[in-house]
């Protein structure tokens, strides 16, 4: 197995307590490997989308121009999108945010500077 095939943050390993001893500390752990599953292109498309409807029903601009730009500046760099560490998750949270800020290029530097993750989000039993 060369580098290539375990590169990306669609990859994960979690260790899961199996049981415990009388103390409550673990005496068996569960090794998982997820694969985790990609975003599709359709699927891509429909979260940019979306990210363009949000936009366009919360700041509508009658003259066809891009009302969210029309916000103070900062916004664009304040602005968090929550997200579960699972890659294809976050990688439609920032296809969304591509489509809300009308951003351009990769996913990746999207995810990195606006998507945070959400630890509670997945149900962890």
């Amino acid at each position: 197995m060369g580098a290539r095939d375990i590169q990306g943050i669609t990859r994960k390993v979690q260790l899961k307590p199996t049981a415990h001893g009388e103390d409550g500390r673990p005496t068996q752990l569960q090794l998982v490997a997820k694969w985790g599953g990609e975003l599709t292109a359709l699927g891509r498309r429909q979260a940019e989308r979306l990210g363009a409807r949000f936009r366009q029903r919360l700041y509508p601009d009658p003259t066809g121009g891009a009302g969210i730009l029309q916000l103070h500046s900062t916004f664009r760099h304040d602005l968090k999108l929550r997200s579960s560490d699972e890659g294809r998750v976050m990688k439609t949270a920032a296809a969304f945010a591509q489509g809300l800020l009308e951003l351009e290029g990769d996913l990746t530097p999207i995810v990195v500077s606006l998507v945070l993750i959400a630890h509670d989000a997945l149900d962890r039993s």
